[in-house]
């Protein structure tokens, strides 16, 4: 199940999303409670946190510094930035004005454990709803799966792709 959509479009914030996703499911997970009511703006993250002034929708940012923002800030209600905030280059959007934090989610702290192998983010999986994961996209990725013969087939980089972006998801299950 999709715990928050990326409305984002152009904008590089997928690792605020997916460092809000894991948390949104581990605070759900650990009192029992659905992710949907632990709302956090992934904007407020992203944008109006430490260092946030080097941020911009073209910049991107690095999972493991998004986790740690996430450690020592909590992100405000999505109301008070949504991610349909318009982000024009060259620009921030305000983090004025609105302090309203998720009561649930302001319960407990947040901290991030490295995971080392499959066995690992399988527990992590069960215990708090999702592990967060990055990876890099490669020259040969998109063109793989627009065929339609390799939809289910696992992907392998042909060897002389080079890196077209680095992308971040949440694992939320296992087969």
């Amino acid at each position: 199940p999709t715990l928050l959509s990326h409305p984002a479009g152009g904008c590089s914030t997928c690792t605020a999303y997916v460092a809000v996703a894991a948390a949104q499911a581990a605070v759900a997970s650990v009192l029992g409670t659905d992710a949907s009511k632990v709302a956090m703006s992934p904007y407020d993250l992203y944008f109006c946190g430490q260092s946030a002034s080097s941020r911009g929708c073209r910049s991107g940012w690095q999972l493991r510094a998004a986790i740690q923002e996430l450690a020592v800030r909590l992100p405000r209600q999505p109301d008070c930035l949504p991610p349909t905030t318009t982000v024009l280059p060259g620009q921030l959007p305000s983090c004025d004005g609105c302090s309203i934090v998720n009561e649930l989610a302001s319960q407990g702290t947040f901290t991030a454990v490295p995971v080392k192998d499959v066995w690992e983010a399988q527990m992590y999986i069960r215990q708090y709803g999702g592990v967060a994961a990055s990876f890099d996209v490669l020259t040969d990725f998109r063109p793989f799966y627009s065929s339609f013969g390799n939809a289910k087939k696992v992907y392998k980089s042909t060897g002389n792709a080079t890196l077209e972006e680095r992308h971040a998801v949440v694992l939320v299950g296992y087969n």
